[in-house]
């Protein structure tokens, strides 16, 4: 993390703290005596509200503005016409304007957001002008944590149409943790900043560590607020008028009003007397306290589980909150900070009026700014979403994923994708999808000047740097020759807090699309540049072959097909070593092959390196330096050179001539390359072991090592070296497991292997299993001679044998039996369906007339909100298909009680188990090793070999794993064997 500047060296003007509020806003300074002081109207009020209104082309701000005035404008700030939700707005749009919201005042009065913003800093300036006679030109202003770049730029701009210069935007919940200078007493630790304003809900997760503040997380709900306190208040007294009276008053808004000022006396006392008029007769009722707080009770729930879920999200406890901070006036409530109390006990934190909590933090930090006191401190903040950039094929590539602490500057290195390609596109996005089209564009601009070199040649660095202000600089620069572009991002429109969320839901809700659909993508990238490599360097029939079918594969969407066209090319083209040697006819295209190896970083030997030519170079080199040190060190007995020995020397790039310096005495002993040695690789065993792990079945070994090596070696030869392998696999199929796997995926696969000189299918099913901390583990694989429910009870009592004591939840495709067998078994687990093998054995009987309109009414059932939304969904199916395809519906309504389990989860546990992913992503692991056909045996031992690799790369946690296995201990109380950290 870079250094911040912290103040503005050699200036004494003075800086005021600004808190511009949705509903309110204030403005404050600290004073000689070091105390906050907050500017007052002529009336002696702090709070100014944030409303406006043109009455007879008299602009009004804040009090006294008339019942249409606008309110809440805070909420458009960044935002665009087209995204603009119209719902819920008190005031009218300029339906005209195309890109920037215009707010009408007054029948000719139309002014934007940013505007209205300024006239609202305006009024709070003038009231520091009558008091004291100072022209305010420089503040720091507080900003949601949510904001995201374009909104704090919308903030500043209204900043400097009020003439006042921003030093800094500072994060309201930042802010806020300022006003109570926990930061001055060595009070490092983890607060929490409660924020239950009028007509919003924020919690933010704030770290402070050696006067250094991190927002380490942010949540809400922008629906929830105090005002929602206020129209269940009018609802409790519309009840007893209607109960008194038989009627419904039609005055809701004076209402509304004394609803307000009962709330906040139903805060100091338990009860209170609601009196108003209807209809010029007054009206009188009694509200306690306790009728207060049943009603707002389910709000008030909701905020808690906010807060535990946003604490959860950060792999914290209840427990590592040293503080709580209060900030908004609903915030006074007792019930709100009763349920705090009995959440975090005596670590709520009220002695600031949460009020004006926000406005202190910024003055404070206003004045740490300007006087530069030793206690200062630094805000830090995070980004509300991810930031990358277009790749090749419209894929996303992540620079700073979201929730970052701020200020961050990271670099990504990229390449060309075409030979002397002179200029590169930088599309720079923001949002959690794997595709830009589903994600916000913010800027595009254009690298020019890269040197013409050869594809992949290229070196440009990308870098991406976010200030305290949340305000994003892109520079591209290509690093041979130092040329760079640099932008900075002022999109167009901005996202809320709820927009936020939003996108984040849809990246979960679509993982599985976005993932088939970047998985497409990327296969047609690496096999376009397999058939561009090959094309180039290859005349022969049997690849000319292949090269077509894959060309025809990539004009199409189908995944598999595509994936082996281009394995099968890149098995093929690796397999003939003339097409390396054709690489190397000339000097040029050597140089050119040599330059494009070093620069892609990759070794100079092994099949991937630099190729025969520079091998030969560099090992005749190292010879030379070998034996110039030897004749160095028998200086003495006049020992000299005696010419070269050539000979040839096997490598796995394919053989050349060594030419290796003699010496007179004969006393020479080269190391690099020994003297009687051929072969660059000597450990022959080691090596036929690694190539069946790769995948390579016993003749491709048998050619293969005949042609690097220049050993003849039988298949049953390989075969009897690769059986050392049967007893390490026995020992790992019996190995003890762990006593509680949380989840645990079950699917199969089919193989061609030759049983008794015929090719027949077996079925071999893995066992995937996601342990207490998260961490993947392959918990063995069976062949299945049947598929009924003794084979599966087989399995899973063979799980329990070695240790297993018990599965939380158990995620299958749909296979027969299993059910009954892992009820006997493990009777607390719980069977998970897959969906997306539901959905796709749906469609295989549907109509492709009808498959549209068919998956858009599954898509209403699975991403429904809740098991009962998804059940009338259902029974929608059977009434509109139910007819037409009657086997359909039904494998539903028979499948229904294992399908809907997820719905009763969220989130990540929700995103885990509706499909088999994990266990699929081993599958296409396994399928690269074992493509060959053998015997049953040699595809045991290559499954084995090819589940050992995959493991090797499983060393983290899944993602959101904290969250996972939180949820899951509600839902499965006592039975997680850890404790959660």
């Amino acid at each position: 993390m870079r250094p911040i500047q912290i103040s503005e060296p050699n200036s004494n003007e003075t800086v005021f703290g600004i808190d511009l509020g949705t509903t309110n806003s204030l403005i404050a300074i600290v004073n000689k005596a070091g105390d906050v002081e907050i500017f007052k109207d002529e009336q002696g009020r702090e709070l100014l509200p944030s409303a406006l209104s043109y009455e007879n082309n008299v602009l009004k701000i804040g009090y006294g503005v008339d019942q249409n005035a606008i309110c809440s404008i805070k909420r458009l700030m960044g935002k665009s016409i087209k995204d603009l939700n119209k719902e819920g707005l008190n005031f009218e749009i300029d339906h005209e304007s195309e890109k920037v919201i215009r707010v009408k005042c007054s029948e000719e009065k139309y002014l934007t957001p940013v505007e209205i913003s300024a006239e609202i800093l305006k009024a709070l300036c003038e009231r520091v002008k009558k008091s004291t006679g100072i022209k305010v030109k420089k503040a720091v202003i507080t900003v949601p944590a949510y904001f995201d770049d374009s909104a704090r730029n919308a903030t500043k701009y209204a900043a400097k149409l009020a003439g006042i210069e921003v030093l800094r935007l500072v994060n309201e919940p930042t802010a806020a943790a300022l006003s109570y200078s926990i930061e001055k007493n060595n009070n490092s630790g983890i607060y929490a900043v409660y924020d239950l304003g009028g007509g919003t809900f924020d919690i933010s997760i704030l770290k402070l560590h050696q006067g250094v503040f991190q927002v380490l997380a942010v949540s809400g709900d922008t629906k929830l607020g105090g005002d929602d306190f206020d129209h269940l208040l009018n609802l409790i007294v519309l009840d007893k008028y209607r109960e008194k009276t038989g009627e419904t008053p039609k005055q809701l808004n004076s209402l509304l009003i004394e609803s307000r000022s009962v709330k906040e006396y139903l805060s100091n006392h338990t009860m209170a007397i609601f009196e108003f008029n209807v209809n010029g007769k007054p009206f009188k009722c009694e509200i306690t306290r306790e009728e207060f707080e049943q009603a707002i009770s389910p709000l008030v729930n909701r905020t808690i589980n906010i807060v535990t879920r946003t604490i959860s999200d950060v792999d914290l406890k209840i427990d590592d909150i040293k503080g709580v901070i209060l900030v908004g006036g609903a915030t006074r409530t007792p019930l709100v900070q009763n349920s705090l109390v009995k959440l975090f006990g005596n670590k709520v934190l009220n002695d600031v009026d949460p009020d004006k909590a926000v406005v202190m933090g910024a003055a404070l930090q206003a004045h740490y700014l300007t006087c530069n006191p030793k206690d200062r401190n630094i805000l830090l903040d995070v980004l509300p979403l991810s930031l990358g950039i277009e790749t090749m094929g419209g894929i996303v590539e992540k620079i700073i994923p979201r929730n970052t602490p701020l200020p961050v500057s990271e670099i990504k290195e990229f390449t060309t994708y075409v030979d002397g390609q002179p200029a590169m596109k930088i599309h720079v996005c923001q949002g959690e999808r794997e595709m830009i089209e589903d994600n916000k564009s913010l800027a595009q601009f254009e690298l020019k000047g890269i040197p013409p070199l050869p594809a992949g040649s290229a070196r440009v660095e990308i870098e991406f740097t976010v200030n305290v202000d949340g305000i994003l600089t892109v520079t591209a620069r290509e690093k041979a020759t130092g040329i760079e572009q640099t932008v900075e991002v002022n999109s167009n429109f901005g996202l809320s807090e709820a927009d936020v969320q939003n996108m984040v839901n849809q990246s979960i809700n679509s993982f599985d699309e976005d993932m088939k659909a970047r998985s497409l993508a990327e296969a047609k990238i690496n096999g376009n540049k397999l058939i561009h490599l090959v094309e180039n360097v290859s005349t022969d029939q049997k690849l000319k072959n292949l090269l077509q079918n894959a060309k025809n594969a990539l004009q199409g969407n189908d995944l598999n097909e595509i994936n082996n066209t281009i394995a099968e090319l890149e098995n093929s083209s690796l397999e003939l070593w003339g097409m390396f040697k054709k690489v190397c006819q000339t000097e040029k295209k050597l140089e050119t092959n040599i330059l494009s190896s070093i620069r892609e970083g990759r070794p100079l030997t092994g099949r991937d390196g630099a190729l025969t030519p520079f091998i030969k170079k560099l090992l005749e080199a190292s010879l030379e330096g070998e034996i110039e040190n030897h004749l160095l060190a028998e200086s003495e007995e006049n020992n000299r050179r005696n010419g070269r020995n050539g000979k040839t020397l096997r490598t796995s790039a394919g053989s050349f001539e060594l030419l290796t310096p003699r010496d007179r005495e004969g006393s020479f002993e080269p190391q690099i390359v020994k003297k009687r040695q051929t072969n660059l690789h000597p450990e022959l065993e080691t090596k036929i072991l690694s190539t069946f792990a790769s995948g390579m079945g016993y003749r491709d070994i048998a050619s293969h090592v005949e042609e690097i090596y220049d050993h003849k070696i039988s298949a049953a030869e390989i075969s009897s070296i690769t059986d050392k392998l049967l007893p390490i696999i026995n020992e790992w199929r019996s190995r003890p497991l762990q006593s509680v796997y949380p989840i645990v995926f079950m699917d199969g696969m089919f193989f061609k292997v030759k049983e008794d000189g015929h090719c027949v299918s077996k079925c071999m099913y893995n066992i995937l299993g996601i342990d207490q901390n998260g961490r993947k583990e392959v918990l063995g694989f069976y062949l299945a001679e049947s598929e009924g429910a003794n084979f599966w009870l087989g399995v899973l009592n063979d799980l329990k044998e070695r240790g297993v004591e018990d599965i939380l939840i158990a995620c299958v495709d749909g296979l027969k039996s299993f059910p009954a067998a892992i009820n006997s078994a493990f009777p607390k687990a719980e069977v998970q369906l897959c969906i997306v093998h539901q959905i796709r054995n749906s469609l295989k009987y549907v109509s492709s007339k009808d498959v549209k309109v068919f998956m858009n009414d599954l898509k209403k059932i699975y991403r429904a909100t809740s098991k009962e939304i998804a059940e009338n969904y259902l029974l929608e199916l059977e009434e509109k298909w139910g007819e037409k395809y009657q086997l359909v519906v039904k494998s539903w309504q028979n499948n229904w009680e294992n399908l809907s389990g997820y719905f009763k989860y969220s989130g990540p546990v929700r995103k885990l188990i509706y499909t088999t992913n994990h266990i699929e992503g081993l599958h296409r692991q396994i399928r690269k090793f074992t493509k060959t056909k053998g015997s049953f045996t040699s595809l045991y031992k290559q499954v084995y070999c090819a589940i050992k690799k995959a493991e090797e790369k499983w060393t983290m946690p899944i993602s959101d794993w904290a969250l996972t296995i939180s949820q899951l201990d509600i839902f499965f109380p006592a039975r997680l064997k850890i404790e959660l950290n």
